[in-house]
C-alpha cells in the first residue's frame, strides 16, 4: 500500500476494532477520535502499534514497512531489525539500521557480480531504505550522518541503473548549490508524455518520493520526476534551510523539468505530501506551468499548524520529559528549520 494512505487506514482500523467491541458506540468512537485529533494535532500520530512500545519508534517502523509496495521493504528483514532495537533507544534504532544496510547492500554487490541485475537492483533499493532509516533520528553532527546519506544516494543511484526503466539522477545548479532528483521517463518512444512532479515533506530525502509513488506512477504513463529543494535531503548541512518562498527553487525545478524532450508541457502535475502540502500549491500561485495540483494533505496556514503541533503545546517540562526518540526526530526537524 502507498504511505499516503498508511494514517488514514490506521484510523479505520483503530475505530473498526473498537465498533467491533462494541457496536452501539461505532458512531461515538469515530466523534471521539476526530475530535481527539482537532484537539491535539500530532503528524506522528499512531492508532495502532505495529511493534514497539514508544509511539514515536512505532510511527516510524510503520514509515519502513510503507515501502514495501515501493520494493524498499522485506518485511522478513524488516522484522529481524526491529527484533534487535532496543525500544526508545535512538542509537539502537540506528545500528541496526546501518547493519541491516550494509548486509543488503554487500548482497546486492555479489548479485551484480554475478550478473543477476534484476535482484541486484532489488537489494540495492533496500539497502536504501534502511540507510535512510537510519538517519530519521540522527542529527547532522553525529560522524556518521554524512557517510550514511552519501549511502543513501549511491544505494538509489545504483538501483536506478538497473531499473526497467532506468531512472536517471540529476542535479539542478541553484544558488550556491544543487537539487538533487531523479526522472523515470514513462517510455522509450521517445514521444512527450504527461509529467509527475513529487515533492515530499518536512523530513524526507526525494529517495523517499520514489517508494511513495514512482513505479505507480510510470505504470500510468507519466514521466516522474522528484528532487530536494531547500530544507530537504541533505541540502541543510549546505545552510539549505526551509524557506517561506518556496517557489523561488521549484522555478529551477521546473525550468529543468521543461528542458527535457520527454516532458509534454501541457500536461505537467506536481504532487506535494506533507509539507510539501504548502508549498506546491503555493508555487502553483505563482507557476502557471503547473496544470495540476495534488496534496496529501493540505497545509493552509504553517503558522496554526506548528502552533498545535507538540512542540508548539507541550509546556518546557513535558518537552523535557519527552522519550529520547521523540527528542532525537524533533530535533531533526527543527534543524531543517534552521532554528
Amino acid at each position: 500500500m502507498n504511505k499516503i494512505y498508511v494514517s488514514l487506514i490506521c484510523v479505520l482500523i483503530s475505530v473498526a476494532d473498537l465498533y467491533a467491541q462494541n457496536p452501539d458506540n461505532g458512531d461515538k468512537a469515530l466523534k471521539d477520535k476526530l475530535n481527539e485529533q482537532k484537539e491535539n494535532y500530532d503528524a506522528h500520530r499512531s492508532y495502532v502499534k505495529v511493534h514497539f512500545n514508544d509511539n514515536e519508534m512505532d510511527f516510524w517502523f510503520g514509515w519502513v514497512l510503507g515501502n514495501i509496495s515501493g520494493g524498499g521493504c522485506e518485511i522478513g528483514e524488516a522484522l529481524q531489525v526491529a527484533g534487535k532495537i532496543k525500544d526508545g533507544d535512538p542509537k539502537s534504532w540506528q545500528e541496526e539500521w546501518e547493519k541491516m544496510g550494509i548486509l543488503i547492500e554487500v548482497r546486492a554487490e555479489k548479485s551484480l557480480a554475478a550478473g543477476h541485475k534484476l535482484s541486484a537492483g532489488d537489494a540495492y533499493k533496500r539497502a536504501c531504505v534502511c540507510y535512510r532509516a537510519a538517519l530519521v533520528s540522527m542529527m547532522p553532527d553525529n560522524p556518521k550522518f554524512k557517510t550514511l546519506a552519501a549511502k543513501v544516494r549511491s544505494s538509489m543511484q545504483a538501483a536506478g541503473k538497473l531499473s526497467d526503466p532506468p531512472m536517471e539522477y540529476f542535479e539542478i545548479p541553484f544558488e550556491n548549490t544543487v537539487l538533487p532528483g531523479y526522472f523515470m521517463k514513462a517510455d522509450n518512444s521517445g514521444k512527450k508524455c504527461k509529467t509527475l512532479i513529487m515533492i515530499g515533506g518536512g523530513e524526507t530525502f526525494a529517495e523517499d518520493n520514489y517508494f511513495y509513488i514512482g513505479q505507480q506512477t510510470v505504470k500510468r504513463g507519466y514521466n516522474f520526476l522528484t528532487v530536494d529543494i531547500p530544507g530537504q535531503g541533505k541540502l541543510p548541512v549546505e545552510k539549505h534551510f526551509f524557506r517561506y518562498d518556496p517557489e523561488v527553487p521549484m522555478k529551477a525545478v521546473l525550468d529543468y523539468a521543461c528542458s527535457r524532450p520527454e516532458v509534454d508541457q501541457d500536461k505537467l502535475a506536481v504532487f506535494g505530501i506533507s509539507f510539501g502540502g504548502y508549498m506546491v500549491p503555493r508555487t502553483a500561485m505563482f507557476d502557471k506551468r503547473i496544470k495540476a495540483v495534488v496534496v496529501s494533505a493540505a497545509v493552509v496556514d504553517n503558522y496554526r499548524m506548528f502552533k498545535q503541533m507538540p512542540f508548539g503545546t507541550d509546556t518546557q517540562e513535558q518537552i523535557d520529559n519527552w522519550p529520547p526518540f521523540k527528542k532525537s526526530i524533533v530535533s531533526v526537524i527543527v534543524w531543517r528549520w534552521g532554528a
